[in-house]
């Protein structure tokens, strides 16, 4: 009986202690597990990866600690450029006094009008060579475009005189004919810009009104 008894306790025994036999070796933490250090590969292990030797635990993690997947950037999308407002350009009558025709021909039966210097000529047609212009009382007539220059429209600025006579001419150009003069120091306005040359309309010391191209080589 006694022998009996002493078997069922060793078969016992060898039974609590079987698992451990197949276990690689390494003394257990609290939870359980341990961290594998010797002969890992047998075991289907990587060396320095904790694991439990019970159900109690999680199942096995590196010890080494993997850094979180960098967040993708996302690119940002190019400033948009706002483009330029396209410019404005007046076109104006450059002689003292323009005909006006009521065909697109240069003869005096045709004639219908006259329209004085500075007057802004917009065309309305598309005759080449003429600007077809209307009148305030609804009438149409035709204007050589060689009686025509023009400028480009600007925010309005003041300019001063830098030197004892400037003058100012019919276009943007010394080779026009003057207009009239302005003296050291005077102030205008400027309406309107071509090339280096303002455009302008005001009045001379005697009050008489000028308009036309004041050169910005004599007036800043």
């Amino acid at each position: 009986m006694k022998k009996g008894i002493i078997f069922l306790l060793l078969l016992v025994l060898a039974f609590s202690i079987l698992p451990a036999s197949f276990a690689h070796p390494g003394r257990t933490d609290a939870n359980g597990g341990h961290t594998c250090r010797t002969n890992c590969e047998k075991w289907g292990l990587r060396y320095g990866e904790y694991h439990y030797h019970n159900s109690g635990g999680s199942s096995s993690s590196s010890s080494g600690k993997s850094s979180p997947p960098s967040p993708k950037s996302t690119p940002k999308p190019a400033p948009q450029q706002s483009s330029a407002p396209a410019p404005v350009i007046i076109p104006i009558i450059a002689v003292k006094s323009a005909m006006v025709y009521i065909q697109p021909v240069q003869h005096d039966d045709y004639m219908i009008g006259q329209v004085e210097y500075g007057t802004i000529a917009q065309d309305h047609g598309t005759v080449e060579g003429w600007i077809t212009y209307h009148f305030a009382d609804g009438r149409i007539g035709y204007i050589p475009k060689t009686v025509i220059t023009q400028y480009e429209s600007i925010q309005p600025k003041n300019v001063t005189v830098q030197v004892d006579k400037a003058y100012v001419f019919a276009i943007p150009s010394a080779s026009g004919s003057a207009n009239g003069s302005l003296t050291k120091n005077t102030t205008v306005q400027a309406l309107g810009k071509s090339g280096e040359w303002y455009y302008i309309s005001t009045t001379d010391s005697q009050g008489n009104a000028i308009k036309g191209f004041l050169s910005g080589t004599v007036a800043w």
